[in-house]
């Protein structure tokens, strides 16, 4: 029996969907997440389309806690970009997926392609925002901190989100699985969540300025300093 067809745009098909079934009055859809211990979970996709006051409150808070021009890595379908939109904020949704910065771009937002490494800002941000388990891409990258620096005004935050250990199921990577695909593996962050603490530590770039806890995640706040940034 042949495996999944491993996809970058596995994320954005399932969000068109959920879309869809959103937009007939549906209260569920199904999102299945896959762990590299074999557990399989099935949650309710159309939490990518919640508005503010159904999000968890650690999404809440990093939101609210964001600048004048924010960069969100890993936007989704955009529900947080489209929050800070509307808020007066001048936001720039990013995503890998292409279908879904097609989805962002259809619900009114400049959505762009591409991933933190290779993006180019045109005005140093305020805010960095990594929510919603996009965490991982910042933890486990070392060269995505280092775009965090290039990219960052002096006295610029990055706010990431990290699950808890507890909520990796004994896994270490983690993908979700929609039809006939499935997205690449990603690492889970909470293990590498010390290293990523020291890491930070080490960096004249940066100095963390807030770690705080919440019931499964935490909410990580680095500051970006005025030392020039090296490689």
């Amino acid at each position: 029996m042949s495996g999944p067809v491993v996809s970058i745009d596995t994320f954005g098909r399932l969000l068109r969907r959920t879309e869809q079934a959103l937009e007939r009055g549906e209260l569920f859809f199904p999102e299945v997440t896959e762990w590299d211990s074999g557990r399989v979970a099935v949650g309710n996709a159309l939490r990518y389309f919640a508005t503010f006051e159904r999000w968890p409150d650690s999404q809440q808070d990093a939101v609210d806690a964001t600048g004048p021009v924010v960069l969100d890595v890993g936007a989704g379908a955009g529900r947080h970009a489209l929050h800070l939109q509307a808020s007066g904020r001048i936001v720039v949704p990013l995503d890998i997926d292409p279908v879904a910065v097609e989805v962002m771009r259809d619900r009114g937002l400049d959505a762009h392609l591409g991933d933190i490494v290779h993006h180019v800002a045109v005005a140093p941000y305020d805010t960095l925002i990594f929510l919603g388990g996009n965490g991982s891409l910042l933890v486990n990258a070392p060269d995505a901190l280092m775009a965090c620096a290039r990219l960052l005004r002096p006295g610029g935050r990055v706010i990431a989100e990290v699950g808890h250990q507890s909520m990796a199921h004994g896994g270490a990577k983690v993908r979700v699985r929609f039809e006939e695909y499935a997205s690449p593996w990603i690492e889970y962050a909470a293990a590498r969540l010390d290293t990523f603490r020291t890491m930070v530590e080490t960096r004249s770039e940066f100095r963390i300025t807030g770690w705080r806890p919440y019931r499964s995640t935490t909410l990580v706040t680095i500051t970006r300093t005025e030392a020039v940034a090296h490689p």
